[in-house]
């Protein structure tokens, strides 16, 4: 006779299997019963002050650790969720939601109880979140529980993307099969057709031959298909002048002699964009063209000259495949013969300067900070492996000028730009932090463990009073969090206010601005 063991237990050791140690989430009397049992498989409960906390809290653990999972009750918790969730989707973040809902007697039963719309429906919250996620699945039967656990969490996994799990009060201790739990997760990714890949590869690797000043481009995607080895790999073996975007800064070390700077339209510097919009070849890696990542739309990189990856596709010219690009990276990986590759083996120094840059509105002293003035200067003080979080609009676009150190992870909301998602996410990404420091175990996660990792956060006052609860949460967990900025040495929560001007911003925020306008008034 196959072991059992309690459904919700099934559930939390496959999270605590996944890497994940943190579950984040708000108590509700419809998840209390699986309260009982986060402590005894294994999970730390951080408990937060709201759904939306959670949920962007576990969005920035997930970016640390590759996955995080927030728990929430029927209705009203649920849909408190639902913005982070969304973040989510549209980020590729994979964040497990467990929602605890009413017994399937009482849904049956039609009863009109709290948080409901007392109508009987209890699905129509369930529908919402079919709509934010990738797959999900109501635990009503004991019998095919531990199958669907595992359906779900796989494609959470897989697709990088947000997944919902509903779980009845009455099913939470119910006995299901547990010999699964024997069997890691199958986590492996879908292969490519041979002949597809083989034909694929021979195309890119001809471009590539025949170029006369190739250039790889590094973007958002990369990191939540969980490629940053193999891309590095590619990067260093193949020495073609590299840059990354917004979304994917801080993904390569900017020591490597290849690396050029960050491409992004009319952002960027006027050198890289000359650079990189002259080349006759470009090999797009995990491209996301949205208006903050392309500063408005204004990248320019011919189709007819463009190799685009994407996590399902790749396009050669103007052909598409239907082909995943893990599997056509890899290839490239043990086929390409760098010595066939026209590019130089002395460092790409490109200059810092931009020209049309916007007056500014006024003359400011020395003494006054200015944006210009701060994120050229933050690179002087920022460490390898240290979590950089910037808040969506001034801070997620004055850091693009900051040059980072090696294995810097950058944490923002590039297309959902949620305000206020920032400082949970810096408590989320914290967390995460400081359990791979202090465990020596291995996990399936693409993350790797590393000296203590400092987390720092940048945001505005007005995004920082939409969530501003999320700092109880750090202090009861005691997260060593620098907020905004600061120069001093001791551990714990540390706020530096900077007051910066106000007609000051940042030049690609003035920059994004001007592309906006010429698109909304054509």
């Amino acid at each position: 006779m196959s072991p059992s063991v309690k459904l919700v237990e099934y559930l939390f050791i496959r999270l605590h299997q996944l890497g994940i140690r943190a579950l984040h989430g708000v108590p509700g009397d419809f998840n209390l019963i699986a309260l009982d049992y986060v402590e005894k498989c294994g999970l730390e409960w951080v408990g937060n002050a709201n759904e939306l906390n959670a949920g962007y809290a576990a969005d920035g653990y997930a970016r640390i650790k590759g996955i995080g999972a927030v728990l929430t009750t029927f209705g009203v918790g649920e849909l408190s969720l639902a913005n982070a969730i969304g973040g989510s989707r549209a980020e590729n973040v994979s964040v497990v939601h467990i929602n605890g809902a009413p017994s399937t007697k009482v849904q049956k039963s039609k009863a009109s109880i709290h948080h409901s719309f007392g109508n009987g429906d209890f699905k129509v919250f369930e529908r919402v979140f079919q709509e934010l996620t990738v797959a999900h699945t109501d635990l009503s039967d004991p019998e095919t529980a531990p199958a669907e656990i595992d359906r779900v969490l796989r494609e959470c996994w897989i697709q990088s993307r947000p997944i919902y799990i509903n779980l009845p009060t009455d099913m939470v201790e119910k006995a299901v099969d547990g010999s699964g739990l024997k069997t890691p997760l199958d986590l492996s990714y879908p292969v490519n057709d041979v002949e597809e890949e083989g034909l694929v590869t021979a195309r890119i690797l001809k471009r590539l031959y025949a170029a006369q000043k190739p250039v790889l481009i590094l973007d958002g995607c990369i990191r939540r298909a969980r490629l940053e080895h193999e891309v590095d790999t590619l990067v260093t073996k193949s020495n073609i002048p590299t840059f990354v975007t917004p979304m994917s800064k801080g993904i390569i070390n900017k020591t490597y002699p290849n690396f050029g700077g960050l491409y992004s339209g009319s952002g960027s510097f006027d050198s890289v964009r000359s650079y990189v919009e002259s080349s006759d070849c470009v090999l797009s890696i995990g491209s996301f063209n949205s208006d903050f990542n392309t500063t408005g739309f204004t990248t320019k990189l011919a189709t007819d000259k463009l190799i685009d990856m994407h996590t399902d596709t790749v396009s050669v010219g103007q052909t598409t495949y239907n082909v995943h690009m893990r599997g056509v990276i890899n290839s490239l990986l043990s086929q390409l013969d760098s010595s066939q590759l026209k590019v130089s083996t002395e460092a790409l120094q490109l200059s810092r300067t931009r020209a049309n840059v916007p007056s500014p509105l006024e003359n400011y002293p020395e003494s006054v900070i200015t944006h210009e003035y701060l994120w050229e200067k933050l690179s002087d003080w920022l460490k390898p492996n240290d979590i950089l979080v910037t808040e969506t609009g001034t801070s997620y676009l004055g850091v693009q000028d900051t040059l980072l150190p090696s294995h810097t992870t950058c944490i923002s909301q590039t297309l959902w730009s949620s305000i206020g998602y920032a400082l949970p996410a810096a408590q989320g990404a914290a967390i995460a932090a400081r359990e791979l420091f202090s465990s020596s175990s291995s996990t399936p996660t693409s993350a790797s463990s590393t000296s203590s990792r400092r987390t720092i956060l940048f945001e505005g006052d007005g995004s920082f009073q939409l969530t501003t609860q999320s700092i109880s949460d750090m202090i009861r967990h005691k997260l060593d969090v620098i907020e905004d900025e600061s120069f001093a040495n001791s551990k714990g929560l540390r706020f530096v206010e900077v007051k910066m001007p106000m007609n000051d911003a940042p030049i690609t925020l003035k920059k994004l601005g001007i592309a906006a306008a010429a698109a909304n008034a054509s």
